[in-house]
Order: C-alpha cells, then structure tokens, then sequence
C-alpha cells in the first residue's frame, strides 16, 4: 500500500470544492465567473511562491491576505509584475490585455467571497 506522500496533489482541490458546495445551484455562467476569479489569484499566488490550496488548508490566511495589495496592482497592471525586482529576474513575456476596473472589482469581489467561504469551511480544521 503506497503512504499518502506518494500520492500526487490534487490541483485546485478547494475551488473544486467550492464550487461543488456553494456554488452548485447556481448558473454555469455565475459559477465560471467565480472560477476565472480565483483562477488569476492562483496565478499571482504561484509568481509569490504561495500554494493558495496548501495555504488554506493549513490555515495560514495572513499568508494569502499578504498578497491581496499586490495583487490587486497585478490585476490593474496587465496581469505584470508589480515590482522592480520581479521584473528584472523574468524573461520578457507578452503582457495580458489590462483589464477593465468593473472586471477587476468583480474579480476582487468574487474573490472575497471565496475566501470568506474558506476562512468559515477551515478555521475550525
């Protein structure tokens, strides 16, 4: 019998979870809005070196909440780097197409509300 560290992770567990639990009764549409959200975190986290499923599921939320300033910066910049330094240590790459600022609170929203959701689920774990 193979022990759980040979197991490999399973990507994105708690979006799938959430979306599964909170977000099941709602429209496709509503529920993929939600998931492109928290898709571009995760994005931004894995450039910070934050796995945002390990982090919940340890309940290390200062951690993530430390990253919410730069990334909403990331998110008004074209999805860029935020900082001299990062942009100096990465390879020139083809900026993402800057989002409008309603897109934007929508996805800071959107993303709020699965935190939230996390902070109540795993807290107590």
């Amino acid at each position: 019998m193979c022990s759980p560290s040979a197991y490999a992770p399973l990507p994105k567990l708690v979006p799938f979870i959430y979306v599964q639990l909170k977000l099941r009764h709602r429209a496709y549409n509503t529920a993929a809005a939600h998931l492109r959200a928290i898709q571009a975190f995760y994005t931004y986290a894995k450039t910070r070196d934050l796995d945002i499923d390990e982090a919940i599921l340890a309940c290390h939320f200062e951690a993530i909440l430390a990253l919410l300033d730069g990334y909403a910066i990331w998110l008004q910049s074209g999805r860029q780097a935020d900082n001299l330094i990062a942009r100096i240590g990465t390879a020139a790459t083809a900026p993402f197409p800057q989002i409008d600022p309603r897109t934007r609170d929508q996805y800071l929203r959107l993303l709020k509300q699965y935190l939230s959701w996390c902070v109540t689920r795993y807290k107590g774990y």
